[in-house]
């Protein structure tokens, strides 16, 4: 009986020990630590020495450690092996810190950088963006009022000129005016001057002064008739048979009839 309880308990506790410590990175032992492997049921221990031990059966297990160290977390996981279910295996951890928490914050952080850089430069395009959109609104305005400054001076130019022309004509022509009537009303004084047997008689006088013989051409010089009137009175003295026209060329030589009679 003695020897089948005995059986039955040897299979029971064959089984291999896993033993260490659990150093940090200066290596020096580390207390307060959670040692736990991922056996059927999971075993774990909190070590307040630094050491730690496990029974467990042939198989592989991942073993894992962590504690915190002021505001640092220091872990280790490792993969062992056990071929048998007996004896006894060291196995140290050296625990290591984790930047998991403190990489996740520099992400956030490195985000929110990122987000205001990103932030920041687009403010600063923005207004580089406006700032050139409102010097170009500046010079457009400053071409436009340029252009239609020199329309403008165009404009007044040429109604300046035109109204100076139109006033010069109009000048010119009430000058021309005044000259005609000027010429008429002399003319006509002339003319009223010499009218009638008067002019007649001024003509004979004359040419008696020309030795009997003159020309249209004289006549017109010496008396400031038209060649109308001039015409007019040299008729009246040929049909008073006074003088004589007689036609050369273009011109007409006239000769004073009593003369001639009273060599004769």
């Amino acid at each position: 009986m003695g020897l089948f309880i005995l059986g039955m308990i040897l299979p029971v506790t064959q089984a291999a020990t896993i033993k260490g410590m659990v150093y940090d990175v200066s290596l020096e032992p580390l207390s307060n630590t959670v040692v736990e492997i991922d056996t059927q049921p999971k075993q774990r221990v909190v070590s307040q020495n630094g050491t730690y031990t496990f029974t467990i059966p042939a198989g592989t297990f991942r073993i894992k450690a962590y504690t915190a160290k002021g505001v640092t977390i220091l872990k280790a996981e490792e993969k062992i092996t056990v071929k048998e279910d007996e004896g006894t295996y060291v196995f140290d951890l050296f625990l290591f810190p984790t930047f998991e928490d403190e990489d996740e914050l520099l992400a956030g952080t490195e985000f929110e950088m990122n987000e205001e850089l990103i932030n920041g430069e687009r403010t600063y395009l923005t207004w580089i963006i406006s700032g050139v959109i409102f010097i170009l609104f500046i010079i457009v305005l400053m071409v436009f009022y340029m252009l239609m400054k020199k329309q403008a001076g165009k404009i007044k130019t040429e109604s300046g000129v035109k109204n100076r022309q139109t006033k010069e004509g109009e000048t010119q022509k009430v000058k021309e005016e005044k000259e005609v009537k000027a010429e008429k009303s002399a003319e006509g004084s002339e003319e009223r001057e010499y009218t009638g047997d008067d002019s007649l008689q001024k003509i004979v006088t004359f040419m008696k002064q020309q030795d009997g013989r003159t020309t249209q051409k004289e006549l017109r010089k010496q008396f400031p008739f038209s060649e109308a009137k001039m015409s007019l009175l040299i008729a009246d003295l040929e049909q008073q048979k006074k003088i004589k026209k007689i036609k050369k060329g273009r011109g007409n030589i006239l000769i004073l009839v009593q003369k001639e009679q009273k060599k004769e």
